[in-house]
C-alpha cells in the first residue's frame, strides 16, 4: 500500500450555501469513527456531510443535501475514494454534485467550479422551461430571481438561504426548503417592478 494517499474535499453547505474545503490523508479514516465536515462560514458550523470507514475497503460517504434538503448515501472502495482524481456525490433529483473529493486537487476545484456554474443557472433553465411560450412578464421576474440568488439575496427570516420556487394560477411562490415558509406573489407588471427595485428577498417579511 502506498502510505502517501491525501484526499481533498469540497463540499456546500446546506444553510448557507458557502463552498468549503479541507485535505487530509488515509489515517484520518482509520479507526472507523466519522469524519465531520462541517460549515467554515463564520458563525454557521452546520454539518454537511461526513466519512466513515465501514471496512478496510470501504467507505461510506453521507451528504446533506443544499438542492433538495434531503441526506443521501454513496458507498465507494478504498481506491474509488483516495485514488480518483476528482469524483462527487449528487442528488438524485437534480443531478448536481453536493460533496466532491479526490487525490487531485485541480481537479476537485474543477468540478466545484462546472456544479457551481451549473447550479447558478438552474433556476433560469427551469424557468425557461416554465415560459416558453408563455407569459414574459413570468419570464423577466425568473430572471431577476436568478441574479439575487447568485447574489445570495434571497434569504427566509430563519437564516436560510436554501430557497426553492414554485409557479402555479399566476402566482410565483417562494419556498425555504428549512422551515417551510412562504411567500408568494401575482405575476403582474406592479410586482415585476418591486422585484426589479428590491436589493434583496426575505421570505417573512
Amino acid at each position: 500500500m502506498d502510505f502517501n494517499y491525501v484526499g481533498y474535499f469540497a463540499y456546500i453547505c446546506p444553510s448557507c450555501f458557502t463552498s468549503c474545503g479541507c485535505s487530509f490523508d488515509v489515517f484520518r479514516l482509520s479507526n472507523k469513527q466519522p469524519y465531520i465536515f462541517r460549515c467554515a462560514a463564520h458563525g454557521c458550523a452546520t454539518v454537511c456531510a461526513q466519512i466513515r470507514k465501514v471496512s478496510r475497503d470501504k467507505y461510506t460517504i453521507q451528504t446533506e443535501c443544499p438542492y433538495c434538503g434531503k441526506t443521501h448515501k454513496k458507498e465507494l472502495s478504498f481506491r474509488g475514494l483516495w485514488d480518483a482524481g476528482a469524483g462527487y456525490a449528487a442528488c438524485p433529483a437534480t443531478g448536481l454534485g453536493a460533496f466532491f473529493y479526490g487525490g487531485n486537487k485541480t481537479m476537485v476545484g474543477k468540478a466545484v467550479s462546472e456544479t457551481a456554474a451549473s447550479a447558478s443557472g438552474s433556476l433560469n433553465r427551469i424557468g425557461s422551461d416554465i415560459c416558453s411560450g408563455r407569459d414574459p412578464i413570468l419570464s423577466e421576474m425568473l430572471m431577476i430571481l436568478d441574479r439575487r440568488f447568485s447574489e445570495h439575496s434571497v434569504s427566509c427570516i430563519c437564516g436560510s438561504v436554501n430557497i426553492t420556487f414554485d409557479h402555479a394560477d399566476g402566482r410565483l411562490s417562494l419556498i425555504c426548503k428549512r422551515c417551510g415558509r412562504r411567500k408568494s406573489f401575482a405575476v403582474t407588471k406592479d410586482n415585476l417592478l418591486r422585484l426589479m427595485n428590491a436589493s434583496e428577498v426575505i421570505l417573512g417579511v
